[in-house]
């Protein structure tokens, strides 16, 4: 599944957070979610990056300095906010995210946010130590 679009949802109990899972898995292909529980589940150097991790405002497992990380290796960052009963949009915000979105956006919605990104990380996996010095892991032009 190397060419898969790899997500991380943060292990949120919110609704959004199941009805996302629940999609992807009845109605997208190409796309792997991965629940994560800790910060420690992120990917180290010389492994396969996310695509794209999904935060909410209710969950505090990453911190600024995770999400600057993330974005570092490419990571596109949603953070998914509700006023009613989170933290709110100011927080996702100081987080660093790259794209807030309401708890109310559907799931279809989210996937798509999710399918724009595409999976710009697919080939920066491990596979890139294993390539002769100087031959790019991409094609280039």
């Amino acid at each position: 599944m190397a060419g898969a679009i790899r997500v991380g949802v943060t292990a949120t109990r919110a609704p959004w957070g199941r009805a996302f899972r629940a999609f992807v898995r009845d109605h997208a292909s190409g796309v792997s979610v991965e629940t994560l529980m800790s910060a420690a589940q992120l990917p180290s150097p010389g492994q396969r990056g996310f695509d794209v991790v999904i935060v909410d405002d209710q969950l505090p497992l990453l911190k600024p300095v995770h999400i600057t990380a993330l974005k570092d290796r490419g990571t596109h960052i949603v953070g998914v906010w509700d006023e009613t009963s989170g933290r709110g949009r100011d927080h996702v915000l100081e987080l660093g995210v790259d794209e807030p979105l309401p708890a109310s956006t559907t799931p279809a919605a989210l996937l798509q946010a999710v399918l724009r990104v595409g999976p710009v990380n697919a080939f920066a996996g491990p596979v890139d130590d294993l390539l002769p010095a100087g031959v790019p892991a991409r094609p280039t032009d």
